[in-house]
């Protein structure tokens, strides 16, 4: 779904009463940008890749030269598409009433939000260059055309949205892409998803294509997959009734598809999900994975487990909840109960009752979470009889942690690293089972201080201070009452002055993957890693 799509009438906004205060200009590559609240106004652009913006739960796909703002308040975060690194130009700015210098524009007053894909994106690239330039130089005359540059691409952007008439573009797509998935099992030609949005069929392909990351008929027939995948599951119908009830033609043309994409033939596929194993927390969700087991329940959500939800949401049935899991542990079992597992996998440390109404639903194998991950994984594999899937996992996985080795510039390995989490206006030391097991052990980073006997141990501004160390990896609780402190905390000056804040070596991490202890999570922590350090030495 695209946020932009409120119509901003050009004469209730009066744009010779405002002026632009600029901040920070940044530019990087990236696999992630985690969750943060928007204190001020930001431009964002891609310069190359293709990422997903999420702010406030809404969902903006970019690619290359797309343009988006966000607004202040607005919680975001940015994801790559295709598990590749992008390039990106975030530029922070304030808008004030010139009129009335103390006077802050209203935050729903500037028209310009969502995304936009501009006809010469060339000029604002050469403008953002420009911004670049200015900002090495403090003179006064050097910011004075900074904001006449900044306010050359906002206008701009301004052109681009006065040239679309009635809606945006990009809200004729959303409406597109809605009718899509609500009738792709109907004959639906490009002429005809044209002539619904009243664009050209070029315009209109060239566009879906950098909106959504795929074309048109590729997105089709993803969806025709996706459903087919839910049927074969949930349902014993034959392959003539599932590609009726997709819309192909007859079940010979829906094998060579779902083949095509998946990888496997329709019978396999649902001949390895007879049994309906469940998962009932996200550490046994990616235990499961990493061995090639799809559950047939697992608490998967789209904002705190994305990268499941995206990727896996089709394969797993039954969605328990992922949000606060332990208070909504009692509506997960009666979806449990209700879906009739076959077996579940939970790691210990349930309270008895709990364990009682598991051990009424289905068998349940509990495996010692006090056990390192890969220990965690090999009693699982050898409970279900799965011993091959796990030996080949731990080949892929020694193959991952000796490129990350290799990826890691001999300066990073020297250097002293600090795990920190901020939650509700305080620091925490971050020594979770990932950062012992895999960053201090097995990658063999060198940590600020010794490893405490607890996590989440408080840290005051100024233990920090005389720990200084040269890189933190920080996770901050992605809820409203934390981002808007840690938007204080970061303005500090004991923050300021830090070696790492100073150095632009605070790395921040997402509590998924970096605080699920399970085979797949270490496997994603080692791509993010790799990623970010292989992008500092280019």
């Amino acid at each position: 779904m695209m946020i932009n799509n409120k119509q901003f009438p050009k004469h209730n906004f009066n744009w010779s009463a405002v002026g632009f205060v600029l901040h920070d200009i940044e530019q990087k590559q990236a696999g992630a940008v985690a969750h943060r609240l928007a204190t001020q106004y930001q431009f964002i652009m891609i310069r190359s890749g293709k990422a997903l913006v999420q702010i406030d739960q809404h969902d903006i796909h970019l690619a290359t030269e797309g343009i988006c703002f966000i607004h202040p308040n607005q919680v975001y975060q940015i994801t790559s598409i295709d598990d590749d690194v992008f390039n990106y130009t975030k530029i922070s700015f304030q808008i004030i009433n010139i009129d009335q210098s103390e006077y802050v524009l209203p935050y729903q007053d500037f028209p310009l939000q969502g995304s936009y894909y501009l006809n010469d994106s060339q000029k604002v690239l050469k403008r953002i260059d420009q911004l670049v330039t200015l900002s090495n130089h403090e003179c006064s005359l050097d910011q004075f055309k900074k904001r006449l540059v900044f306010e050359q691409i906002i206008a701009l952007c301004t052109d681009q949205e006065q040239s679309l008439e009635n809606k945006r573009t990009d809200q004729l797509l959303a409406e597109t892409k809605h009718y899509i998935d609500t009738h792709f099992d109907q004959p639906l030609s490009m002429a005809y998803l044209a002539k619904k949005t009243g664009l050209s069929q070029a315009y209109f392909a060239e566009m879906f294509k950098k909106v959504y990351g795929q074309n048109v008929s590729d997105y089709i027939t993803r969806k025709k997959t996706n459903k087919t995948k839910q049927l074969l599951i949930q349902t014993e119908d034959k392959l003539r009734s599932i590609a009726n009830q997709v819309g192909y033609s007859d079940e010979f043309y829906l094998s060579k598809k779902f083949k095509q994409i998946v990888g496997v033939s329709p019978s396999l596929y649902r001949k390895q999900r007879k049994r309906k194993i469940a998962a009932y927390d996200l550490s046994s969700t990616g235990h499961l994975l990493a061995l090639n087991i799809y559950p047939y329940a697992a608490p998967i959500h789209p904002k705190w487990t994305a990268y499941y939800y995206q990727k896996y949401r089709y394969d797993i049935p039954v969605h328990l909840s992922a949000f606060q899991i332990n208070k909504d542990r009692w509506h997960n079992l009666q979806l449990l109960k209700a879906s009739k597992p076959d077996l579940i996998i939970c790691k210990s440390g349930q309270a008895p009752e709990e364990i009682d109404q598991l051990l009424a639903i289905a068998p349940v194998f509990f495996y010692d979470q006090s056990l390192s991950c890969i220990d965690q994984i090999r009693v699982i594999a050898q409970y279900l009889g799965e011993e091959q899937e796990y030996s080949d996992w731990l080949i892929r996985y020694q193959d991952d942690l000796y490129h990350s080795k290799q990826a890691l510039p001999n300066d990073v390995k020297r250097r002293r690293f600090l795990p920190l989490r901020f939650y509700k206006g305080t620091l925490y030391l971050d020594y979770s089972a990932t950062m012992r097991e895999l960053i201090f052990d097995q990658l063999s980073f060198q940590t600020a201080m010794a490893l405490p006997m607890a996590n989440q141990q408080p840290l005051s501004l100024e233990k920090l201070l005389n720990l200084n160390p040269d890189w933190i990896l920080l996770n901050i609780c992605q809820e409203t009452e934390t981002l808007a402190q840690w938007a204080a905390m970061e303005e500090t000056l004991v923050w300021q002055g830090l070696k790492a804040v100073r150095y632009q070596q605070v790395f921040h991490i997402a509590s998924d993957p970096w605080r699920e202890c399970s085979a797949y999570a270490y496997q994603r922590v080692l791509a993010e890693l790799t990623a970010r350090f292989e992008s500092l030495s280019k």
